[in-house]
């Protein structure tokens, strides 16, 4: 069973919002990551090709693991990228 995802977020303690196929809050997490991503191109010259696979790569073996499945013979989309993201540990393999 789903805990409480709740603290997780920044929402007002008033507020149930419902309303994720028109835009869904971010989690902590995530609006944390995706500072930390601003910040890295603040200096694009720190930036390396392998910067680009090396998260896909990880994302890409943790998934196969979550399915039981091997890493080789998967690919991740935008949308799958994306799911996993908003998942963020719920979704880590056990």
């Amino acid at each position: 069973m789903l805990e409480c995802q709740r603290p997780r977020f920044q929402l007002p303690s008033d507020l149930h919002y419902l309303n994720c196929a028109y835009m869904a809050p971010l989690a902590r997490e995530v609006e944390a990551a995706g500072r930390e991503g601003m910040a890295r191109r603040r200096d694009p010259s720190t930036i390396v090709a392998d910067d680009f696979f090396d998260q896909v790569d990880a994302l890409r073996e943790r998934f196969a693991r979550l399915i039981g499945g091997s890493e080789e013979r998967g690919t991740l989309g935008l949308s799958e990228l994306r799911a996993r993201t908003r998942a963020g540990p719920a979704a880590e393999p056990r």
